[in-house]
């Protein structure tokens, strides 16, 4: 018997099926990430469904499945130059640079911090607040929330081009993560209760005697 045709009655498309659609070649993925933080080795993040069943919902997960590979704190670590530059701290040091990229081993950019993301707008008109901290000379860090900078031609932010490319990498590597990208958490066996009941057998499977061992009378 020839199989339904996809998209019928009979073989209905499915939420795997629209997370596998591919455009040019390329799979396109059913949803976005619009917000990420980075807390105790694993990544909390928030997606949004962009295509087929429950478009424009949104979802929360505090993931505890794994936790992060380098690739996401690499991506992660590039912003921290972004928020520096926000901070005005290159401007108030008279640091002066024609390249941001040059800029990311700099020991400025070394106090900072970037533990999270949140995309605001439309996909036409996206900004960004990075979250984070910085360290300070009195000891300890000052954590710090950026205002939204836009990520098109029309920003006052004048390294938005670059800060795109690092956020959309940041976005990737969530994807990725949410999509199995991380070291699997071991669960621990349970332990066995030490006045648990147990039973012996002989040879022939037969109860013979039960052991109340350590139990309390």
């Amino acid at each position: 018997m020839a199989k339904a045709k996809k998209g019928s009655k009979e073989n209905p498309i499915t939420t795997e099926d629209l997370a596998n659609i591919k455009i040019d070649g390329e799979k396109k993925r059913s949803y976005k990430i619009i917000e990420a933080l980075l807390k105790d080795g694993f990544c909390n993040y928030t997606y949004q469904i962009i295509s087929g069943i429950g478009i424009n919902d949104s979802h929360g997960v505090k993931s505890k499945s794994g936790t992060i590979k380098d690739d996401m704190y690499d991506a992660f670590a590039r912003l921290k130059v972004h928020l520096a530059v926000i901070d005005d701290v290159f401007k108030n040091s008279k640091v002066e640079f024609e390249d941001i990229d040059t800029m990311h081993s700099d020991e400025i950019t070394l106090l900072y911090e970037v533990t999270g993301i949140k995309i605001k707008g439309s996909e036409e008109s996206e900004s960004v607040i990075l979250i984070g901290n910085k360290y300070v000379s009195a000891g300890g860090r000052i954590t710090l929330e950026s205002p939204k900078i836009s990520l098109d031609e029309l920003s006052s932010y004048k390294w938005y081009n670059e800060l795109k490319t690092e956020v959309d990498a940041v976005r990737e590597e969530v994807a990725l993560y949410k999509e199995g990208k991380y070291i699997p958490v071991e669960e621990d066996e349970p332990e066995q209760d030490p006045k648990q009941m147990k039973i012996t057998y002989d040879t022939d499977g037969k109860e013979v005697d039960q052991l109340f061992e350590n139990a309390e009378v």
